[in-house]
């Protein structure tokens, strides 16, 4: 136990965006053995509290050493390795639930400003790759599940994700309508189809924040304004406005 708690505590030095692969090894490798010695000291430690040989040596110790730096250097890549093939053989797969958003990013290497942001204010998060004919990227509220197509790109997977999140953020407003849809149908439903196109507009400023940090200044950008939203089709093939 001592050995774990000196690697936990020195593997948060690893995290360091600044330090290359080789200096992470190294220092794993140091946090390791010096895990790996403080273990072997203590357990020495107890064993002459309970009357046993509590000799020590420096072969032993550096043994002790040899195998903290084992450890410490290969059990993180080898759970990631393990981690990675189950993202890949179960969470992606169709019947999976998809893979968690901050090891998506990971894997894609997406590291956008606003994707991550994104992703940070709904870390329990899923995508999904969808790959079948017709299928279209999407928002899936109860699943809080990205369905993304294969081919989108990081602008669009940061326009379903702030679905995700407005979608729990507005839904008392939602659950306001419902008594209004008993006394006053159509307006329930116009109230209703401008709080989507409120959601629609914030996600397509969202993507088009992507864009321009993926393709620069001149990158084509979607339509966002409020206003002009209601000029959209909606899922069902009506313009907001109309509806």
């Amino acid at each position: 136990m001592a050995s774990f708690a000196v690697f936990e505590g020195g593997n948060r030095l690893v995290k360091a965006e600044s330090m290359t692969m080789l200096s992470r090894f190294g220092v794993r490798a140091g946090v390791g053995a010096a895990g790996g010695v403080v273990g072997y000291d203590t357990s020495k430690m107890v064993a002459g509290w309970t009357g046993a040989n509590s000799q020590t040596n420096w072969s032993e110790r550096g043994m002790s050493m040899a195998s903290g730096a084992f450890i410490n250097t290969t059990l993180p890549a080898i759970s990631k390795g393990i981690t990675r093939a189950f993202d890949a053989g179960v969470n992606a797969q169709p019947w999976g639930k998809g893979v968690p958003i901050e090891r998506y990013l990971k894997y894609e290497g997406l590291k956008h400003p606003e994707l991550v942001e994104a992703a940070k204010q709904n870390p329990l998060a899923r995508v999904k790759e969808i790959k079948t004919p017709g299928a279209e990227t999407r928002a899936d509220i109860a699943k809080n599940l990205v369905d993304l197509k294969a081919q989108d790109n990081a602008a669009k997977l940061a326009h379903e994700l702030t679905h995700l999140r407005l979608a729990r953020q507005m839904e008392p407003l939602y659950k306001l309508l419902e008594p209004m849809s008993k006394l006053n149908p159509e307006k329930a439903e116009q109230d209703y189809y401008k709080l989507r196109a409120f959601a629609e507009s914030t996600a397509r400023s969202t993507e088009n924040k992507v864009l321009v940090q993926m393709q620069g200044p001149k990158a084509p950008q979607v339509v966002e304004q409020f206003s002009l939203v209601g000029e959209q089709l909606a899922k069902d093939g009506r313009k907001y406005k109309d509806i």
